[in-house]
């Protein structure tokens, strides 16, 4: 049986940016489309990634793609992401517990 591989990306969006990403995603650009329809479903029970406070309202979503079309979210709270450096931090922090195998790949090392 030949491994079936799936491609997965993850990206941070502040809410700052919500209007960008809707303005992409009305001109069809289908990731855009799937980035916001994951923010338009935010579960407000979640929590912060940091310091795990209720988030009804992240200051940023850390959006995980995934090929077959699963999509994962989680927050970030204004508290804890407080610049666009300390929310990119935070989300590769994450995914990096999300996904304990997975290590950083800087260039020319794989």
């Amino acid at each position: 049986m030949t491994p079936k591989w799936e491609a997965m990306e993850w990206v941070a969006i502040a809410r700052y940016q919500l209007d960008e990403l809707a303005a992409q995603a009305a001109g069809g650009n289908v990731k855009a489309q799937r980035l916001s329809k994951a923010i338009k479903n935010w579960d407000a029970a979640g929590r912060c990634i940091n310091c795990k406070a209720p988030l009804p309202q992240p200051a940023a979503f850390v959006i995980i793609l995934q090929d077959d079309d699963k999509t994962w979210g989680a927050g970030i709270c204004a508290r804890c992401g407080t610049d666009e450096n300390k929310i990119s931090e935070l989300a590769r922090a994450h995914v990096r517990r999300a996904y304990p195998t997975m290590r950083t790949v800087t260039p020319g090392s794989a």
